[in-house]
């Protein structure tokens, strides 16, 4: 850990800003840079394959080192007298923080996420799946509170489709379990598929729409979640009791059977637990973004849209 005053080299370490599985941010001073304020990542668990992770999240940022919705980087990863680090632009706060003391309008509401959704369309049009999208990992500027600027960040759980660290980052590593789509519970594939995880991530998309317009959806992820557990346990199929996903090492014809038995069996009507309510009395608008929701979170990966640009121009028209 990293304590306020202590320096490593240029940076002197300010406060904790947040933590992660393997590393924590801190607030710094870069007295290289006219004392500028950044975000310093520290490796804290080097353990498996963390640094590989580490190193490669920081690869993902420079790759979309351009892109105006996604954090951007500072430095390389450098090595400090043992410590493993590399710095970042400093946001503000995060997006579940910032929704805790402030309320956005409908309109401001569906602008902060159709920039979420680009700044997501700009890592898949780099070959980059995150697979670990929700409120905390989406980092704000707020000098306008009403018209926030958002960044992905936290892409230690990503996996980008043309680079190297492919085979560093496990298949089966994934985010939080409500953000999780169906199929991923299930591991359908072998062998990563980057247009099926990008759909994946279009899931988790209709997700965070639900929790920025309204709250986490938990009575649907339960439901979810429990139907899948069933169908596991009645196929005797071994599971992750923390992840809930299906053991890795059984044959993919014992997963897609007991995918296709979920599919065919789960109650639709669990989806109606997906449902917003908007503040403001506009039931064509409130139809309108419950169709939107219910598409990226459609349990059929077929049925999701195709891509998140499909995704950006339907928001578009309603906003």
């Amino acid at each position: 850990m990293l304590n306020p005053g202590e320096t490593l080299h240029h940076y002197t370490i300010v406060g904790p800003k947040g933590n992660g599985v393997y590393g924590h941010v801190f607030e710094a001073h870069d007295s290289s840079n006219s004392n500028e304020s950044l975000a310093l990542k520290l490796l804290t668990n080097s353990l498996g394959d963390n640094e590989a992770r580490f190193r490669a999240e920081n690869d993902h940022l420079y790759t979309l080192i351009n892109e105006p919705y996604v954090i951007g980087p500072k430095t390389r990863v450098l090595d400090i007298n043992g410590r493993i680090i590399y710095c970042m632009e400093l946001a503000d706060t995060n997006t579940e923080s910032f929704l805790s003391t402030n309320t956005l309008t409908t309109s401001q509401t569906l602008i902060l996420f159709k920039k979420i959704a680009q700044g997501l369309k700009a890592a898949h049009d780099n070959g980059i799946v995150h697979r670990d999208l929700h409120l905390g990992n989406i980092l704000l500027m707020t000098s306008d509170p009403q018209n926030p600027l958002p960044k992905l960040t936290d892409f230690g759980m990503a996996k980008d489709f043309n680079g190297s660290d492919m085979s560093s980052i496990p298949v089966q590593v994934w985010g939080a379990v409500g953000m999780r789509p169906p199929e991923i519970f299930f591991m359908l594939w072998d062998t990563p598929d980057l247009d099926k995880y990008m759909l994946a991530d279009v899931y988790a998309l209709g997700i965070l729409l639900h929790c920025l317009l309204n709250t986490r959806p938990t009575q649907y992820i339960l439901g979810l979640v429990s139907s899948i557990v069933d169908v596991f346990t009645d196929n005797n199929a071994r599971y992750n009791p923390n992840t809930f996903q299906i053991d890795s090492t059984l044959d993919i014809a014992t997963k897609k059977q007991c995918y296709d038995e979920w599919l065919n069996n789960y109650s639709r009507a669990n989806q109606d637990n997906l449902q917003i309510v908007l503040s403001s009395n506009n039931p064509i608008l409130e139809k309108e973004i419950n169709r939107i929701i219910q598409k990226c979170c459609a349990v059929d990966y077929n049925d999701r849209y195709r891509n998140v640009d499909e995704l950006i121009q339907e928001v578009s028209a309603v906003c």
